[in-house]
């Protein structure tokens, strides 16, 4: 593998190596800096070789090489549409800001929100229509949608539960002293 190449697998995995005197500087994620180590090991002088020659054609930009402030092996940019997006080494944009959900994880919480919906429906008397257009919203609005949702028809859910408790407690009472 040449030092172009071990350079070119760095950015690939997220690490960024720059010169640092007599040493190469690695800077990532844990397991693509574990991961390139060995390969960096055996060809440094080549690699720090490598560098210093991207950065001397940084200084002094020709035709082909990369514009001033943008080094060689630079992990790659989010594509158009997802600024502050990072891009996974596999090549999948991602904001990491937001919790990591797995395929079992949204279906169960869309399950959750469709028991909210069902359950507010049924205490409110929504028509079939209106029940059938707000589950077909939930089921195919983006998973951003996902926590307002529950969050929203969660708090209607206990508002009706408290709403029906109170009814109830209040037609109790009133039975019981009724004819007094």
């Amino acid at each position: 593998m040449s030092a172009a190449d071990i350079v070119e697998r760095a950015a690939a995995l997220g690490v960024v190596l720059r010169l640092e005197d007599e040493r190469i500087g690695i800077e990532g994620p844990a397991r693509g800096v574990a991961t390139i180590k060995p390969e960096l090991a055996a060809r440094k002088p080549e690699v720090m070789a490598y560098l210093l020659e991207q950065r001397q054609d940084v200084k002094t930009p020709a035709a082909g090489n990369p514009p001033a402030g943008e080094a060689a092996n630079d992990p790659p940019a989010a594509p158009d549409g997802f600024a502050g997006a990072l891009v996974d080494p596999d090549g999948g944009a991602y904001l990491p800001w937001g919790p990591y959900l797995s395929p079992a994880d949204v279906q169960r919480m869309r399950g959750v929100l469709f028991d909210m919906i069902d359950e507010l429906c049924r205490f409110e008397g929504w028509s079939d229509e209106r029940r059938h257009d707000t589950m077909t919203r939930a089921l195919r609005g983006p998973l951003s949608d996902l926590w307002p949702n529950i969050e929203y028809f969660g708090g209607k859910v206990r508002e009706c539960r408290a709403e029906a408790e109170a009814r109830a407690l209040l037609a109790a009472r009133s039975w019981r002293y009724e004819g007094r």
